[in-house]
């Protein structure tokens, strides 16, 4: 699933062309995936949560969802350096 995303980088979707042989596949997968939705809850008072889903499909458009791709995917150096950058903007801007 994975490999698919990164490689469809281009048209931002994760479904191969439809003359390809593992489309069927990937087609499946993806209506598998995109009831799952994972809601996080913080455990005190540090605001209300958020939830997400794996796939998100829009139009012709079958993606990962960026948020599962950083929870589930990314290295927590790279998320750091993600929450420092927006940090620093929003100092930038006030």
């Amino acid at each position: 699933l994975l490999k698919e995303a990164l490689e469809a980088r281009g048209d931002a979707s994760i479904l191969p062309d439809e003359n390809h042989k593992k489309y069927k596949k990937f087609l499946n997968m993806a209506k598998a995936l995109s009831p799952i939705e994972f809601v996080i809850h913080p455990i005190k008072e540090h605001g209300d949560g958020f939830s997400f889903k794996v796939v998100t499909r829009e139009e012709s458009v079958t993606a990962l969802n960026p948020i599962f791709e950083i929870m589930f995917f990314s290295s927590i150096d790279f998320v750091k350096k993600l929450l420092q950058f927006e940090k620093e903007n929003e100092d930038k801007d006030a």
